[in-house]
C-alpha cells in the first residue's frame, strides 16, 4: 500500500473528510455491521459523530467516478453472533483514511499516528483477479496528500517519516503528545 503516516487531531481530520465531501466523495465507515449494507456518509456531522461514538477510526473513500465495483462484505461470528465487516482492497477501489482518535495516559494527552493510503490495486471479487487502480483515484490520492501535507510539519524517526497536521502540530505546544513511536521523553523538537 501507498501510504503517508499523518498524525492527525480532530479539527485536521475534520478539514481533510470536508476536502474529500467537497469534491463529491463518500466516506464509508469500517464497522461491525449487522446485515451486509453500506452506510455511506456524505455529511461531516455524521462521519464525525460515527468516528467518536463507534471509535471508528477507519474510513473508506469513494466517488463514483473511479468505484468500478461495491465494496464487498465478509461475515464472522463474534460473540456468538453474525457480523459483517469490509476487508480492505475488496471490491472499490478506495482511498484509506485511518485517524485514531487520541487517549489519556497519566493525565496527559497521547496522538497515535493515522495515514492516507491507497492499495495499487484491488480484489475484483466477481472474477477473483487483482486489477490495478483506474488513474482518477491515483490523481485524487495525490491531490489529497498535497492537501495534508500542506501546512503540515514532517518530522523523521531512523525508519521512518511523519507529518504532523496543522492542528496536532499547534496543539504539541501544550496539551498533546505524538504517541508511538514517540513516547513522552522522546518528543519531538517541532518548533522551527
Amino acid at each position: 500500500m501507498s501510504q503517508c503516516d499523518f498524525f492527525i487531531e480532530d479539527k485536521d481530520f475534520e478539514n481533510i473528510v470536508s476536502f474529500f465531501l467537497e469534491r463529491s466523495c463518500s466516506l464509508v465507515p469500517d464497522l461491525d455491521y449487522e446485515e451486509p449494507k453500506l452506510k455511506t456518509f456524505k455529511s461531516l456531522d455524521e462521519i464525525t459523530e460515527t468516528r467518536k461514538t463507534k471509535m471508528c477510526a477507519l474510513f473508506f473513500v469513494i466517488h463514483d467516478e473511479w468505484l468500478e465495483m461495491p465494496l464487498n462484505f465478509s461475515e464472522i461470528k463474534k460473540d456468538g453472533r453474525t457480523v459483517y465487516f469490509i476487508p480492505q482492497r475488496d471490491g472499490g477501489p478506495s482511498i484509506h483514511l485511518f485517524s485514531p482518535l487520541e487517549y489519556k495516559n497519566a493525565n496527559r494527552a497521547f496522538l497515535p499516528h493515522g495515514f492516507l493510503g491507497l492499495y495499487k490495486s484491488y480484489w475484483n471479487y466477481k472474477t477473483e483477479t487483482f486489477v490495478e487502480n483506474p488513474e482518477k483515484i491515483k490523481a485524487a490520492y495525490k491531490v489529497a496528500l498535497k492537501f495534508m501535507k500542506t501546512n503540515s510539519k514532517r518530522i523523521r524517526t531512523r525508519k521512518r517519516a511523519y507529518f504532523v497536521c496543522q492542528n496536532a502540530l499547534r496543539r504539541t505546544s501544550s496539551t498533546l503528545f505524538l504517541g508511538a513511536p514517540f513516547d513522552e521523553l522522546t518528543q519531538p523538537h517541532l518548533k522551527d
